[in-house]
């Protein structure tokens, strides 16, 4: 697994990689109880929505959001509670 690139800001970090992976994935930094993570479950499409995410990603983008940006664009995400 190779990490191409991270996007992250105070409120959650996004990896991109290469390799035998699921390209996306991520964890939120808000919520320290649950620590809640995902990654997507698709390979195809997965640069055009990096692309994507990148270009909407900002200082203010919570882990919610980029979800939903992804979900917007064609990703199957999947979400848990790492403390499950």
């Amino acid at each position: 697994m190779e990490i191409i690139e991270k996007l992250s800001n105070s409120h959650v970090s996004v990896r991109f990689e290469q390799g035998d992976t699921l390209p996306i994935s991520g964890e939120d930094h808000d919520d320290q109880y649950n620590l809640p993570a995902f990654y997507i479950q698709n390979k195809r499409g997965a640069k055009k929505q990096w692309e994507i995410l990148k270009s909407k990603f900002n200082k203010d983008t919570k882990f919610d959001d980029v979800c939903w940006i992804l979900r917007d664009n064609g990703a199957k995400v999947h979400r848990w509670c790492t403390m499950d």
